[in-house]
């Protein structure tokens, strides 16, 4: 929803505008609309497998492909046509892809936001003179206080084994999804999901038009900018090679390029380096 701290306070601002107004606001967090996940979601919060202190979510996979440059295009356009590969448009892969099982993450955990983050990150694999300037890989520690911890593996390279899961350890027992695929939990209170597979995306907007009609209303918006922001902490953590705490990342005033306001064809083109730790800011 947004690539920077100041976008997710203005994300914060619009939501408060649709809550004032009834607006529907439905984000584009699909989990959230999957029926295995939300039975699951309600059984974890019950506590079936009882107070969770660890857990773990895997998005690997491969890389995303270039639109090759055409040649009417300019420099401009190229970004514009490729934006999953520069820190402007997408925020790097955490921000735009990976995101989604730092949600799931924060969704089961259920007890707000962390109080530090820290992590790594890095290039490996796409060439460092092409392909913008965003990382191909990232691996984060949100700590939630009182021993709980939160762990997001994320990965975009051709060739190297996929793995998308979700996977915490509670006092009771255990829970193990793949997404898409399996969802169980495993201990005092075991559970396997027997269901149908709905379609989460039908389901966002199934659920977003019927609600308009029969003038209900719903809004994702306070989970969908504490996910913005936990992506886009997780990612300042990584370029920086910092512990940040929660009172750092919301009063950053770093941003990533220009306003909405100010997205013109004449503005210069994203020519951000790509993050060294500890070595450029």
């Amino acid at each position: 929803m947004a690539v920077d701290v100041p976008g997710v306070h203005k994300v914060r601002d619009a939501v408060k505008v649709a809550k004032d107004k009834k607006l529907n606001l439905v984000s584009g967090y699909c989990f959230r609309y999957s029926e295995p996940n939300r039975e699951l979601a309600k059984l974890v919060h019950a506590g079936n497998i009882g107070d969770i202190y660890s857990i773990s979510t895997f998005r690997l996979g491969g890389e995303l492909t270039e639109k090759p440059r055409q040649p009417d295009w300019n420099d401009l356009t190229y970004q514009l046509y490729n934006w999953f590969f520069y820190q402007r448009y997408s925020g790097d892969i955490i921000v735009e892809q990976t995101v989604h099982s730092i949600d799931f993450m924060n969704w089961m955990l259920n007890r707000g936001m962390p109080k530090t983050v820290s992590g790594t990150g890095g290039r490996q694999s796409k060439p460092w003179d092409k392909y913008g300037n965003v990382y191909d890989h990232f691996a984060i520690e949100f700590d939630y206080g009182d021993g709980v911890k939160g762990f997001h593996f994320g990965r975009q390279q051709n060739g190297t084994q996929p793995r998308n899961s979700v996977e915490a350890v509670g006092t009771k027992g255990n829970m193990n999804v793949g997404i898409l695929s399996s969802y169980e939990i495993k201990g005092q209170n075991p559970w396997k999901y027997s269901g149908k597979m709905n379609n989460m995306y039908q389901t966002q907007h199934d659920e977003l038009f019927r609600a308009i009609r029969n003038k209900e209303v719903i809004n994702d918006g306070d989970f969908m900018a504490d996910s913005t922001l936990l992506a886009v902490w997780a990612r300042e953590a990584a370029y920086t090679g910092k512990i940040i705490s929660l009172d750092e990342i919301e009063n950053s005033t770093k941003t990533y390029g220009p306003s909405s306001e100010e997205y013109s064809w004449e503005m210069e083109i994203d020519n951000a380096r790509i993050p060294r730790p500890g070595l450029a800011t």
